[in-house]
């Protein structure tokens, strides 16, 4: 998911001169969006619960 909101809106600035994006293409509103939708992606991540480590495989490396 993440990837697909940096390729879908990193692309188009990469290409096109600001005066051609904002406000035509996104909006204060999108932006925000962006944003938010992002900002609940790394709290998940922050949130996960980690996996034990084996304390078997530690000792194989």
């Amino acid at each position: 998911m993440s990837a697909g909101i940096v390729s879908g809106y990193r692309n188009p600035t990469s290409h096109e001169t600001k005066e051609d994006i904002y406000p035509k293409v996104f909006s204060d509103m999108d932006c925000l969006d962006i944003l938010s939708t992002i900002s609940y992606l790394l709290n998940k991540l922050d949130q996960r619960i980690k996996p034990p480590i084996d304390s078997s495989e530690e000792s194989e490396s």
